[in-house]
């Protein structure tokens, strides 16, 4: 122990221990001819950050060669993601896909359900956190196993994790493309996972930026915003950077992100910060975001966008026994559509809000 400068032994001061990870939206790993260039500050950012966290899908049912997944899984490393959430992942690729990131750390689809449910434990500076990823089931056959967001033993699994770790985080992939607002559904089973002991619940996927909240002793990220794609240029995704303490504290910084001239940088626009401000006053009003989140389904329904039975693209009411007496092919299109409003938890929670909404106008 040091002396002081009366001969007594001074007191050492140990740094308090703190876990710093970063979290990132989605990316098009197999459509990206090459990792995101980024800017000096965002190259400081990410190696501030002990561990980096995103999602990695897109195109794996293409039949990428073996080789396209190493370079794939290359340039995720390239960019600084130390922990990769894998989903719709074919039964035929998944060994291919668990050797070309055997140097990256993954959480999400596995062999079975044992494999498809297990967490990842990350030992950062003295505290321990728990990752868990957690998937919308794919309708489609032919995909390997993923942890159902929608199963109630998840609460269970985050209650499991919490003896080993200091800190419990659950990315999850869930809810409908192109919606500004979780559904309320959504919002309500994030909350249920903070409860059961999660200290960060986090969107990665659809490709959506939804705001964020903080609720109770956790913080709720509803929908981070695409990364990267292979065309279109980021259109405000979020960088967070969450500090983890022991005490079960916590801190965070959200960040805004856009691609210019193919380099990533962070974002100065007052127009996208204006947007990000309103989503979340609007998620701290229960009365006016419930009210727009029925608007938004009732609007989406009427759209066509999905393609649901008895609703044409245009949106005008067609009902489903005039579609009965249409050749073969546009049945088997009604009864896909069908599979899918059914087989999807946010499709149909969305048209149930929609067909209430509906009602309450009497539209």
């Amino acid at each position: 122990m040091a002396k002081s400068e009366g001969g007594a032994a001074a007191q050492t001061v140990l740094p308090k221990p703190l876990a710093k990870i970063a979290l990132f939206g989605g990316m098009d790993i197999l459509r990206l001819p090459e990792a995101p260039a980024q800017d000096e500050t965002v190259r400081q950012f990410l190696q501030a950050h002990a561990c980096c966290c995103g999602i990695c899908a897109g195109g794996l049912e293409r039949g990428a060669s073996g080789a396209a997944l190493k370079a794939a899984a290359s340039r995720i490393r390239e960019f600084g993601i130390d922990l990769a959430a894998l989903y719709d992942v074919p039964w035929g690729r998944l060994k291919d896909v668990s050797e070309a990131f055997q140097e990256v750390k993954r959480v999400g689809a596995g062999q079975n359900r044992a494999l498809a449910d297990r967490p990842e434990i990350v030992f950062l500076n003295g505290v321990r956190l728990g990752f868990l990823f957690l998937s919308e089931q794919n309708a489609a056959g032919g995909y390997a196993c993923e942890a159902d967001f929608w199963k109630d033993g998840v609460f269970d699994a985050v209650r499991m994790l919490l003896p080993q770790c200091d800190h419990v985080v659950v990315l999850f992939r869930a809810g409908l493309r192109g919606m500004d607002l979780p559904l309320p559904e959504l919002r309500n089973r994030c909350r249920r996972l903070i409860d059961a002991g999660a200290s960060v619940v986090c969107g990665v996927a659809p490709d959506t930026r939804m705001g964020w909240e903080e609720y109770a002793q956790g913080l709720i990220f509803y929908g981070l915003g695409a990364l990267a794609g292979p065309e279109d240029e980021a259109d405000g995704p979020l960088a967070v950077s969450i500090g983890f303490e022991r005490n079960g504290k916590l801190s965070y910084e959200a960040r805004l992100l856009e691609a210019k001239a193919g380099v990533l940088r962070f974002s100065e626009s007052e127009p996208l910060k204006a947007r990000v401000n309103a989503q979340n006053a609007l998620l701290a009003n229960e009365p006016a975001y419930l009210k727009e989140a029925d608007r938004l389904c009732l609007a989406r329904y009427e759209s066509g966008q999905d393609a649901l039975p008895g609703v044409s693209a245009r949106g005008q009411k067609r009902g489903i026994f005039p579609g009965l007496l249409q050749k073969k092919a546009g049945l088997e299109r009604e009864e896909a559509n069908l599979c899918r409003l059914l087989f999807s938890p946010s499709l149909r929670q969305m048209t149930l809000r929609a067909l209430n909404a509906k009602q309450k106008t009497g539209r």
